[in-house]
């Protein structure tokens, strides 16, 4: 390999380098380079200086192919004695050429017959052979061709809570924009034994209108027609991923929307829940005085019968984890699950809900989730420019109110 080629072997590599670091690849494989002003000189004088050695080496090559040329024609026009052949001399039979023979030449080649000896001793076989050629252009994978390598089907799906609130309740589909219902806010009672000509007791019964509005959630997303066209299932991928977005900010909402339009407001945002701290007690013992808040026996005014406990994961894990004195898990060993109750009500665990808060409620009958529209999914390229350019939205959304009948019977357990 000649002295040239090798700088020109160099100063590609360090071209490639330039190109290599300042490569990004997008998400369907293609690559574009960030060059700057002054990295775009640079490439453009390396390009200039390249062609100029290239050039250069190949004359050199050729030159040195001419001189080769030359000397086996001065060798076929000379006579035995030395003498340049005259016009007319030595127009006998000429002696043709012996063809190149592959199999020979390996044969006859000492590091082949080596190997092969080896090969036939120890059942390996391993030679190396350095061929008396100039290399112009390495074939590797990273800049000649690259293998093929075929993706797989699955496709893993970024890690989403899990969606269980919104299943406490009853589900009811509506027409209307919000819900109404009367709620019961004053209950004197008069009645008490009374004797003959007594006055009668008197008693005090209020009601009040409660309307909780239909609130919208939604979500969209912009997207090629070709990404669609080209990847089989790519639009229901999309739309249920937004299906599932609607879904758990509808889980977020039923629990601590703040009710400040157009949030809902969510079970732990109403005034008239309940609360439990925590206090000095442990985190059982404060779900269970809760419950007791719920149903109304010693201290509120619920007397309602709790269905499920709320719970954040990081809340539930100390309570999962208690053990006796001895060492004994309580809500079974690590072996297996264990029962995802306390007090004998179902738990349910979930990090919509606040952490260090529980909620403790009688779901099913004092809530109710209304539907004024399942989720709707929509796809158009009637936005800004979009028509032009073959793009297109795809959009999900549905409208809910959330009605709770008595707040008291809900109760928050805060500080756990």
């Amino acid at each position: 390999m000649s002295a040239k080629l090798n700088v020109i072997i160099q100063k590609r590599n360090e071209l490639k380098e330039l190109f290599d670091k300042n490569t990004a690849t997008a998400a369907d494989g293609s690559k574009s380079y960030n060059l700057s002003a002054d990295q775009l000189k640079e490439v453009n004088d390396r390009n200039d200086e390249l062609n100029k050695l290239q050039e250069e080496h190949e004359s050199e090559v050729k030159a040195a192919e001419i001189a080769a040329q030359n000397a086996k024609a001065l060798d076929t026009n000379r006579t035995p004695d030395n003498r340049i052949l005259q016009p007319g001399e030595g127009k006998g039979k000429e002696e043709k050429p012996e063809p190149f023979n592959l199999r020979k030449a390996l044969s006859d080649n000492p590091q082949i017959k080596a190997a092969m000896e080896r090969y036939k001793s120890t059942g390996q076989m391993r030679f190396e052979a350095n061929l008396d050629v100039e290399m112009k252009t390495l074939v590797e994978t990273t800049a000649g061709f690259a293998p093929f390598v075929q993706r797989q089907s699955r496709v893993e799906e970024y890690p989403l809570r899990q969606l269980v609130v919104a299943d406490l309740m009853p589900n009811t589909p509506t027409s209307e924009s919000a819900i109404k219902y009367m709620r019961e806010t004053t209950h004197t009672s008069g009645a008490a034994e009374v004797a003959e000509g007594a006055v009668k007791g008197e008693a005090a019964l209020v009601w009040t209108e409660i309307t909780d509005p239909v609130q919208k959630i939604a979500v969209w997303i912009p997207v090629t027609e070709e990404q669609l066209a080209d990847v089989p299932g790519m639009e229901s991928l999309i739309q249920n991923r937004l299906a599932m977005q609607i879904m758990q900010r509808e889980d977020l909402q039923i629990l601590v929307g703040n009710g400040t339009a157009p949030n809902i407001s969510g079970i732990l945002d109403r005034t008239g829940i309940q609360t439990q701290a925590l206090g000095a007690d442990v985190r059982a013992d404060a779900i269970f005085k809760a419950m007791t808040k719920v149903r109304g026996v010693s201290a509120g005014t619920g007397f309602a019968e709790p269905d499920a406990v709320v719970i954040h994961p990081n809340d539930w894990e100390p309570i999962r984890l208690l053990r006796t004195t001895d060492g004994i898990y309580i809500w079974g060993p690590p072996s297996e699950a264990g029962p995802q109750r306390i007090w004998g009500k179902p738990v349910v665990v979930t990090p919509a809900i606040t952490e260090n808060t529980a909620l403790v409620g009688a779901f099913r009958q004092y809530s109710e989730l209304f539907r004024r529209t399942g989720i709707v999914l929509k796809a158009t390229d009637s936005h800004s420019d979009y028509f032009i350019y073959n793009k297109l939205v795809l959009l999900a959304e549905e409208r809910i109110a959330l009605a709770v009948y008595r707040e008291t019977a809900f109760c928050s357990v805060t500080g756990l």
